[in-house]
Order: structure tokens, then sequence, then C-alpha cells
């Protein structure tokens, strides 16, 4: 019937054109009007009866669906109507249709946005180029990279690097390693692979780009891909670093050119390593290169921007040496890592070679600034003569915020203040910051008031840094109370920041004030950034302090809940139960320190002497428990100079447990243990006056000198530094 029904409107509009046809051919140029008119009209009417029959025809049609379908009931109504508009006239088919390709490209781009994470195409490429300049995945994007299927979507060559590197950022070394095969046969895709590589400093990646390029491209293999690749082993991590070494050499044995990006990368390894002797080696290869001093220049830059300052030094000191001409920027950044390193004597009698050498008429403000800021540092006084020298329209905010800094070290208040006020541009927060930590030095309340006053009118309000400066000005000259009044009136201010340095530094002042440091403790505890460990310990202090010495145990297991707990904690407590001589709390606290060892190892708490030293720990139990009288267990904490379990402590600790155990042999009647461990201290370097007395006078009771003397030959008693000639020091001593 459908059909029956499109077949008649299609005849009536055929027939509805053969009238027309008609009326045109019967058209002539000098024809009568009225017989035109006459064929229009005709058809006109034929027309609109053939359409009166077809929406009849309609009508029957749809009256026919409806009664058909009522004796279906289980069809869905949705059903019925969508047969209804099939049947409809031929505008609403055409308008349905018009409408399907709109709908379906709104489907598409919400389906679009969906895969994006929420993104348009276009914003997904905006944030996927800027992670490829700052190295860094937005939490928007790293949503949407997780969620995304990468490796299935296909990406343009510009994309890829892209790609690569959110790979690497996301920890995804073996799908980026997979996603670089698939561009195999595109050398400068993989070249720009490769510059990802080294800037990301993932070894595995770069080395996976060494293997693919030399089995597809073995020609192409060039000192741009072996610098990358040393670039990342370097900067890498530390398993990796011995790799650059071995990829120089290959690179050598091939023949492919070193060049200054490559040898700052092997430097920078050696640096990694402190392998000063394979780092000659290299010096060694690069003085026989033909553009020595460019990478002797190139390279001491490199090393101090890595801030590998000790190479750096003796990289400087290799060119001061060998007559090596360096540039105004490698000078510069020489002279910056003398005044960081340890060695003050050595790196002075560089920066003097250097002044000695060049004339200061030749320094350009640059110069002149690096200078005064590392003499800065290391001796004061030069660096106010090097002040002096430099001419006056040379000297900038940078110049005067160095020889301020050098006031602070030479402790001269007053010098600084003449500069401070003598200053011929306005000064900025770092100025301010100096001169606060100048009046510390001077423990100067006043002047250091004044000039955070005249600071806030200058800078225009206040900020985090003059706050955080200010307070440790008035805690370190020892004026809690100010610190806590200033902090009750700023607390609300806008620009007052609850940081975890202003936090330590309220809780340092407040440590004779309990209530205060509770008080200032939960109003920081609201900021949504964890409370660090040391302003843990500066509340437990506070416990302390206020003699409140069960709390403060609470407090310790509160902070050991929270993962919070320090060795310096447990040292807190049981210096507190010593003092007060409650020596069976020491043991106790101490042997639940002990308890918690595995515990420990699980919130980073190992035991390394340097992270976390525990020497204060066993000292302190160790002479706890020689006053409670527990002679055996201290004994027991040192039963040799070398036991397997001092091994971790230094020399000096090792000499105060021994010294205990001693007295407590001597206390036991076991002279043959005190003239052991005695001499144990003797053959290694150590001497102590008690346990030497403790030790004769154990011998004495004993009456076993000959026997005594005996032992090891008597090289505890010959090789010691005894105080007096004879066996006990005088009494005046």
């Amino acid at each position: 019937m459908l059909h029956r029904s499109s077949r008649g409107w299609s005849h009536a509009t055929r027939t509805w054109q053969t009238q027309l046809g008609r009326c045109m051919s019967s058209m002539r140029p000098n024809g009568e009007p009225g017989s035109i008119e006459r064929a229009v009209a005709d058809a006109t009417a034929a027309l609109m009866l053939r359409l009166q029959e077809v929406e009849a025809e309609n009508a029957q049609l749809k009256r026919a669906l409806q009664e058909a379908t009522k004796s279906f009931p289980t069809i869905d109504q949705t059903l019925s109507t969508s047969a209804l508009h099939i049947a409809s006239t031929s505008e609403s088919l055409n308008e349905k249709e018009s409408a399907a390709p709109a709908n379906k490209q709104v489907d598409s781009a919400a389906e679009k946005k969906k895969l994006y994470g929420g993104m348009t195409q276009v914003q997904f490429f905006h944030r996927l180029m800027d992670c490829t300049r700052k190295y860094q995945l937005s939490s928007k994007l790293k949503a949407a990279l997780e969620s995304m299927p990468l490796l299935q979507m296909k990406w343009s060559h510009q994309e890829a690097p892209a790609i690569l590197t959110c790979l690497v950022l996301l920890n995804r070394t073996d799908d980026a390693i997979k996603y670089a095969r698939r561009w195999a046969g595109h050398l400068p895709v993989l070249r720009h692979f490769m510059i990802q590589a080294a800037r990301t400093h993932c070894p595995e990646l770069a080395l996976a780009l060494l293997s693919i390029t030399a089995q597809t491209h073995p020609r192409a293999i060039d000192t741009f891909f072996y610098s990358c690749a040393i670039g990342a082993c370097a900067r890498g991590p530390l398993p990796f670093v011995a790799s650059a070494h071995d990829l120089f050499w290959d690179m050598q044995d091939h023949r492919v050119p070193a060049s200054e990006m490559t040898y700052g990368a092997v430097l920078i390894a050696c640096g990694r390593l402190d392998d000063w002797r394979r780092a000659e080696e290299f010096c060694t290869v690069l003085d026989a290169e033909p553009e020595r001093d460019a990478i002797y220049n190139s390279v001491i830059q490199q090393i101090g921007l890595f801030n590998n300052h000790e190479f750096t030094v003796r990289l400087f000191e290799r060119a001061l040496t060998h007559d090596i001409p360096l540039s105004e920027r490698a000078h510069r950044v020489a002279i910056s890592s003398c005044a960081k390193i340890s060695r003050r004597d050595h790196a002075l009698s560089l920066l003097d070679a250097f002044l000695d050498k060049i004339p200061t008429s030749s320094y350009s403000p640059l110069l002149f600034n690096s200078l005064i800021s590392s003499y800065a540092n290391l001796e004061p006084a030069t660096s106010f003569d090097l002040f002096e020298t430099m001419p006056q329209r040379d000297r900038d905010l940078f110049t005067y915020n160095s020889v301020l800094l050098a006031c602070v070290h030479d402790r001269n208040l007053s010098r600084g203040l003449d500069l401070f006020r003598a200053m011929p541009m306005p000064y900025d927060v770092v100025t301010v910051c100096t001169m606060l930590q100048l009046c510390r030095t001077t423990k100067d309340v006043v002047r250091a008031t004044e000039i955070y006053d005249e600071a806030l009118v200058a800078l225009g309000g206040p900020s985090t840094v003059l706050f955080e400066e200010y307070v440790e000005t008035l805690v370190e000259c020892d004026a809690y109370e100010a610190a806590r009044v200033f902090y009750g009136a700023n607390k609300d201010a806008d620009a007052f920041h609850r940081t975890s340095k202003l936090l330590n530094l309220l809780l340092r002042a407040s440590v004779h004030d309990l209530a205060s440091a509770q008080a200032i403790f939960k109003d920081f505890a609201a900021r949504p950034v964890p409370i660090a460990s040391v302003s843990w310990n500066h509340l437990l202090a506070a416990h302390i302090a206020a003699d409140d010495l069960a709390n403060a145990e609470e407090l310790l297991l509160r902070m050991q809940i929270r993962k919070s707990v320090t060795v310096f904690s447990y040292l807190q407590l049981m210096r507190a139960y010593y003092n007060k001589r409650e020596f069976s709390n020491v043991t106790r606290v101490y042997d639940h320190f002990v308890s918690q060892r595995f515990h420990r190892t699980d919130f980073g708490l190992r035991n390394k002497p340097l992270h976390t030293p525990q020497t204060g720990l066993h000292i302190l139990v160790s002479r706890a428990r020689y006053a409670a009288g527990d002679y055996s267990a201290v004994l027991d904490m040192a039963s040799s100079f070398n036991a397997p379990r001092l091994r971790f402590l230094a020399d000096g600790a090792k000499r105060e447990l021994v010294k205990q155990a001693v007295l407590a042999a001597e206390q036991l009647g076991d002279w043959q243990k005190c003239v052991q461990l005695y001499g144990d201290m003797v053959r290694n370097g150590c001497s102590d006056a008690l346990a030497y007395e403790a030790t004769v006078r154990a011998v004495a009771k004993a009456g076993e000198f000959e026997a005594a003397l005996d032992v090891n030959g008597g090289d505890w008693y010959r090789n010691s530094e005894r105080v007096s000639k004879g066996w006990f020091r005088d009494a005046s001593d």
C-alpha cells in the first residue's frame, strides 16, 4: 500500500510535467496570450486533482495502519509512531533525512570529547604541546592520557614526539619503546624521539632508540645520537650513569667525533659517581681536540648549571693551570661554584689567582657581581674592596644585595645600614630579608622592626616571605612573646599563609607555653598540607618543657601512627626521663624504639648513620643502665670496640660506649674485661682518662698487675696517653 501511494505521487508529478511541457511547446513567439493562460490553468487543475486523490489515498492508508496496530497490543507505541511518520508526506520525510546527518555529527563530537577526557581535539593538542615544552603533566591531561588507548590511536609525525614524552612521564617506558619501534623507518622522527629521551633523562628509551636506529639506519648513527644517549645516561637513574662512559669509548672506537655536549655529559657522569680519576682521562682526550678551548668553556657551564660545584671548580683550576682562555659566562659560573664548595681555602686561592691574572679594569658588571657574591661567602673584606673598585654607574640591585650579604657574614651592622640607606635604587624583598638577617646577627629587634615597617610601605604590603623572615628574626632574637603577638595580629590577614616554616618558628616561640603551642598547632593543622615531622617534634618539646611526659609519650605514639616519628623524637623523650632520673623509663622507651625497627623501615626511618643518627640513643641508654646498676646490659652494648652492632657508629661514639662498658666491668670486678676493652680502645687510636683509671683500679683491686701487663704485651698501658706520670691523675687535674 505504501508503494502504491508513492507511485501515485510520482505519476501525478509526471503528468504535471507532461502538461507543462505541452503548454510550453505550444507557445509561439507571436502566439495569443489567452492560449498560454488556458494551457497553464488546465495543467494546474489536473495537478490539484491528482494531489487530492493522493491525499485521500494516504488518509485511507493511515486508517488501515491504525486498525492493524490495534490488533497487536504488545507492540510498543513508539513503533507505531515511527510507522506513522514513515507514511507521512514527502516534506516530513525530507526534513527527517536532512536532520539525520546533523545528529550523527553531534554524536561523533560528543564521543571525541569523551575520548579526549572532556576536552576538544584542539584543546587536547594544545595541552599536549604545553607538556612537551614544560615536561610536566597537568592533572587533567594525565587523567585523559591514562584513559586513552594511546598505542591504538593514529598520531601524526608532529604529535608523535609529544605522545612519546607523555608515555615517559607516565612511567610507561616499555610502551614508549614499543611506540618508537613503529617509527623505525622515519629517521627525522627518530631524531626527535632521541631529543625527548635526552631531555626527559630516560636512558632506557635512549639506548633502545640507539639500537633501533643502528638496525634500520646504520649510517645515521652520528655525534648527535651518541651525545643524546650519553646525556640521558649521565642525567638519568644512578645505575645507568656508568653506561655513559661505555658509550663514549664506543664512540671513540668507531671514530665518531665528540662534541661539547658529549664531553659535558660524560663529565657530568663522572661527577655523579665522584670519580675525578676517570674525569682526568676524559680531560686528556679533550686536550687533544682542535676545539679544546670552546669545549672547556661549554663543559664548565654545563657542569656548573648541573650544580656539581666540586667538579666545576676542578675544571676551572685545570683551565687556569693550562692557560685556557675562558669566556665571561664560564668565569661567572666557575666563580659562583667556588663559593659553594666545602674547601674554602682552596676556593679562595683559585679566586685570588683569577684576580691576579686578570686586571679589574677589564671586568664587566656581571663579572664584578659574581666576584662580590662569591667573596661575600668566603672573605667579606675582599668583597668590600671589589665593591669600592666597581664603578658606581655599573652597580645594580644585585650588587647591593651581594655586598649586604657580605655585611651579614662579617656581622657589620653599621656598614650594612649605611649601604642600605645609600642605595640609589628601590630595594626588593631580597634586600629586606638580607637586612633582617643582619639584624639577627646582633639581636637588634628594634632595628629589625623598623626595617620591616618601612618595607611594608615600600613594597606595597606584606608577603609570605616577609612574614617568615620577620618571625624568624623575632625567634632568633629570643623575642618569643613578640612573635606570638605578631601571629595573633596577622593570622586573619589575606597575605598570611600558614606555611611549615611559620609553624615551626611559632612552635619554637611557644616551647615554654604549652597552651599557645597547642592552639597554634591546631590552627595550622586545619590547612590541607600535612604536618611535617619537625613540627611534631616541636610540639613534643613543648610537652616536655611543661613536664607533661605522660601526654608527651601519647603524642609520640600518635606520631608513630601518622608516620611522623623520627629518631630525634625518641631522643627527646629519653633525655627528659634521664634528666628526671627515671632510668627505667629511659630503658623502656629505648626498648620500644628497638622493637619498632621493622615498623621504622616501612616508614623510611632506616638505620643510616647520616640520615637518622642513633648515637645519642645508644649513649643515653648506656648511661641510664649504668646509673640503674644494670652493668651486664651495659657490657652487652659494647662487648668490644669493633663489635658488629657498633659498625655504624663513629669512633667518638664507640669510645663513649666502651668507656661505659669499662666502668661497668670495674663494678662487676672483671679486671680482664677492663683490660680487654681498654686495650681495644688504645689499638684503635682512642684513649680516655676515666676508662684508664677504671682499668687500673680494677687491676689493683684484683692484685693482678703482672698478669695485666702480660695481656697483649701491656700495650694498653704503654700506648695509653695518660694525663699523669703515675697510675692516676692529680686531684688538680
